[in-house]
């Protein structure tokens, strides 16, 4: 695997979501790959500082304008293709 393609793959690598070949290819790259190894350091401090963030409950108002924000449909459309798109391997 090349620096792109592993870069594509680290988010999900970090979140346990790579099956056994691909995650032996990732793994693989990042011990010989400093760059890639960096960057999924950056990833898991990251992902660790958004764990220690204190969660808020939004208000009825922000919820009310979130969900009806043409954006919101528009993100969660995209979400359901990226998700489709995912689960056929297209």
């Amino acid at each position: 695997m090349n620096c792109e393609q592993v870069r594509d793959l680290l988010s999900a690598y970090l979140d346990g979501m790579l099956a056994g070949d691909e995650r032996s290819l990732v793994a693989s790259h990042l011990v010989d790959c400093q760059d890639c190894h960096s960057i999924l350091i950056d990833y898991y401090r990251f992902d660790t500082l958004l764990t220690l963030m204190p969660r808020i409950k939004p208000t009825p108002s922000l919820s009310h304008n979130l969900f009806s924000s043409r954006e919101y449909y528009e993100l969660l459309r995209c979400l359901e293709q990226e998700s489709f798109l995912n689960s056929h391997h297209l």
